[in-house]
This record gives C-alpha cells, structure tokens and sequence, in this order.
C-alpha cells in the first residue's frame, strides 16, 4: 500500500472516532438543557440551544483561519493533534455544567482549540495526489458521516440506558483515540516561508488575493453550511413531538444514524463522482433534493417515515462539501493550501455561528417545525444561484486550459 493510502486510512479511523465521540453527546444537549438544567419551556429552550451552538461556533470559525495559517508553517499534523486531544480533555466537562452559561463557556472554550474535520481535511489534501484529491476528501468527509452514525446509534442507546454523562465521558476518550492513531502519519511537510512584517495583509487583503471566482465558493462554503445546519440543533426537539417524549433520546439516536448512514453513501458516491463530471451538474440537484425532503420531515408523524426522510435527505446534502472543496483544493494550490482551507473553515462554522442565531429566531417565533420548513426553503432557493456560479467556474477552468496549451 502507498504511503498517501496509509495516511488516508490512519486520518478514516482517526476522524470516524472523533467524530463518533462528539455525536455521543453533542445531539443530546437541547435534552441535557430542557431535562438537567430544568429549562422545560420549548421556545426558551430553543433559544438555550442556539446560543450554545452560536457562541460555539463563532469561536471555532474565529480560531480556525489562525489554525490554519500555523498548520502552513508547523505541520498539519500538529493542528490535528492538538484538536484531539485537547478535544479529549474539554468536551467531557460539561458533565459538571450546573447551568446554561457553564455549559456554554465550557462549549467556547473546547471549541477554540477543536476543529479536527477541518485539520484532517487538510493534511489529507496534503499528502494526497492532485488527481486523487476528490476520492480522498470524499472519504474523509465519509469517515465524518459514518462516526456520527455510530457515535448517533450508540449515544442514543447509552444516554437512554445510562445518562448524559456516560456521553461525555466516551466522548473524550474518542477523542484521545483519535488522536493516538494520527501520530504514525508521515507528513512530508516544508514550512511556508514566513513573510516580512511589511508584507502581512489583513483578512480582506488575504482574501482579494484569492480571486473573485475562489472567494465565491468560500461564501458558498458558508451558505451550503448555513443551511445543513439550520435544524440539526432541534432534530431531539422534534422527534419529542413525533414520538414518545420518554424515548426522545433512543429515537433522535436511531434518526440521526440513519442520517449519518446517508451521508456515508453520499461521500463516496458524491466524492468520487467529483473527479469525474462537472460541479455544475451535481450540485443543483443535490440543493433541491435535500430541500424537499426537509419541508417533507416538518410534516412528519411517523418515526420509521422520518428516519427513511432524513436518510435520503443527508444523502442528497452530504454530497455537497466534497464538491465545493474539491474545487477549492484545485483552486488554491498546494502553498496556500492549509491557509485557504483554514479560512474555507472559519467560512463553514460561520455559516454554522449565523444559521444557529437565525434559526434561534425562527424556533421561538414559529416553533420547531417552522425550522424546517425554512431550511427547506432555503435550499431550493440555491440551486439556481449555485448553478450560475458553477458554471462561470468551469468557463474560466476551461479558458486557464486553452491558454496553457502549447501553440503549434
């Protein structure tokens, strides 16, 4: 087996127990906060759950653009070590939350030094073959989809059986796990060369640099993850309606590994179908698809209707990032490639920051199925903006081609 091939199933296992990990316990906070922290009120509540993943995720999308900037000039290895085990002391903390602020200073504080997809991601596409860049994030971006599904089916089965912080504590040593199995990678990695202090350019500088076509798929990145994240918060808050109250945390576990398990297929399928054919003809059908699947669960009474929902809908949204960031490795080259995907990070957890704050609005005025109706829309809304964008970027790929043919 190939040296990149190693290094690619070491970060598979590495992120699929990381990420197992966090989603034995993180789907379960807006029942930790209604049941433990004894806030009942379904609005308040809902609001409760969108300041934790606001505050949250405005800290990692302010940390990960600095992050990313150091993998340049110490190794993207060290930055996945670091969001492991770090990782693995913090998040089981919020065991001992006593209140919602706790929680949620115990939340900032592991989010700021956290980010391991984001760090995987990039040293894969750093030890990965131009031409093979798309297989492997799609498979590092199905490693993600297939520890949620194990850490959902489990940490809804142990939360049920043995309490939320049985969760937090398989959380971190999931985390530490993680972490032990990235420290055989061999990263061939050559520092960037530091510029001088009269050359430093601010964020906006950095990214006017990065060219008008580069800079859209990085907003894109922020769009597509604003709306993958405007009902995930309150998935546990719905299901309690659907189902029995009592069984909320088994059922939310049993849905959101359904989910995981669709997004597993769509990261392979989608990743490697990204190689191949055009991103305008992908991803405007994915947009839509998972649209009218969201609005479609809103309506949902059913458990075993909704798990077959959310399955396909994941299917259809998990293929999304694998073609956005298949785009923007080429863009970038290998320089620059841990600072664009540093800032293409601090993009997708502000997309996450924002999402959490609109749809804390939108669960309070009009309830949580009022969430997934609007996330639906959103969806659908895109797939025409989206195909425009693509479309311009296969014309300037094609015009950098002709350009750079030898003349006969």
């Amino acid at each position: 087996m190939s040296s990149w091939k190693k290094s690619l199933a070491l970060i598979w296992v590495s992120q699929l127990l990381a990420m197992g990990g966090y989603s034995m316990a993180m789907p379960f906070i807006p029942l930790f906060i209604k049941s433990r922290l004894g806030i009942a009120d379904e609005g308040l509540c809902g609001v409760g759950v969108a300041l934790f993943t606001f505050l949250g995720m405005g800290t990692l999308a302010c940390a990960a653009p600095v992050w990313g900037k150091l993998s340049d000039r110490f190794g993207r290895k060290l930055m996945l070590l670091r969001a492991a085990f770090i990782s693995a002391l913090l998040f089981p903390l919020m065991m001992f939350a006593g209140s919602l602020w706790i929680l949620i200073l115990i939340r900032v504080a592991a989010s700021f030094f956290s980010g391991t997809v984001n760090a995987a991601q990039t040293l894969v596409a750093s030890v990965t073959p131009e031409e093979k860049q798309g297989f492997a994030l799609g498979a590092i971006s199905t490693a993600v989809s297939t520890g949620y599904m194990t850490g959902f089916f489990l940490g809804g089965m142990v939360v049920d059986k043995y309490g939320f912080d049985a969760g937090f504590i398989i959380c971190g040593i999931c985390f530490f796990l993680s972490g032990v199995l990235v420290l055989p990678v061999k990263e061939n990695f050559v520092p960037a060369i530091k510029a001088p202090a009269g050359e430093k350019k601010r964020f906006w500088e950095l990214m006017a640099g990065y060219g008008t076509l580069l800079r859209c798929l990085i907003w894109m990145i922020l769009i597509t993850n604003f709306m993958r994240s405007f009902d995930n918060p309150y998935l546990a808050l719905l299901v309690a309606q659907a189902s029995d109250p009592g069984n909320a945390a088994a059922n939310t576990g049993f849905i959101s590994a359904a989910a995981a398990l669709g997004g597993v297929i769509s990261g392979v399928t989608i990743g490697y179908l990204a190689d191949r054919f055009p991103a305008k003809r992908l991803l405007p059908p994915l947009l839509v698809t998972a649209g009218v699947l969201l609005l479609c669960q809103s309506f949902c009474t059913n458990i075993i209707l909704f798990m077959v929902l959310r399955f396909l809908g994941f299917m259809a949204a998990g293929g999304i990032d694998p073609v956005l960031q298949r785009l923007i490795s080429s863009y970038a080259g290998q320089s620059r490639r841990g600072q664009v995907f540093g800032v293409m990070q601090g993009f997708s957890v502000g997309g996450v920051m924002f999402s959490a704050l609109v749809s804390g609005g939108v669960v309070y005025l009009a309830g949580v199925k009022g969430v997934f109706v609007t996330a639906g829309g959103l969806y659908i809304l895109c797939a025409l903006p989206a195909f425009r964008l693509l479309s311009r970027v296969e014309k300037e790929k094609s015009g950098e081609t002709e350009s750079a043919a030898p003349v006969s």
